[in-house]
């Protein structure tokens, strides 16, 4: 009888635990070889940035911002393993230059060429903000 105690115990969690939702993260180049209509949502990190570790574990687990990102957008994360610059070659600044910064973390909001960055951590308030108003933007 304790046996079937401690079982069930140490399975209860288990029962209790929902299914999680995950924002359905691609890769850079394939999302851009999609072509898709969907504005893509790009998360740049840095691997030992604690500010992105906090947004991966704060604000993209809530099942707002996920489901806003998988139903509403590609979302595409890159992901710097070093403190150095990050580049996008096929995207220019106002200069003409390969987009590169150096800030972590960054969310770049991109259709075809055009595109907007916003860096450093968001509440998932504002996150949600964020997604919204640039799909408001992106709709009219």
């Amino acid at each position: 009888m304790k046996k079937l105690l401690v079982i069930m115990i140490l399975l209860a969690p288990l029962t209790w635990a929902k299914d999680e939702v995950k924002v359905a993260w691609q890769d850079y180049e394939d999302a851009r070889e999609l072509n898709s209509e969907k504005m893509m949502f790009v998360f740049t990190e840095m691997r030992l940035c604690s500010v992105c570790q906090k947004m991966k574990k704060e604000v993209f687990t809530q099942p707002e911002i996920v489901n806003l990102l998988n139903d509403n957008f590609i979302p595409v994360k890159e992901t710097n393993y070093l403190p150095t610059s990050f580049t996008f070659s096929d995207l220019k600044d106002k200069a003409g230059n390969d987009l590169n910064f150096r800030a972590w973390p960054a969310y770049i909001f991109l259709k075809g060429d055009d595109y907007k960055i916003i860096y450093g951590y968001k509440s998932p308030e504002e996150m949600k903000t964020l997604l919204e108003t640039a799909l408001g933007k992106a709709n009219s």
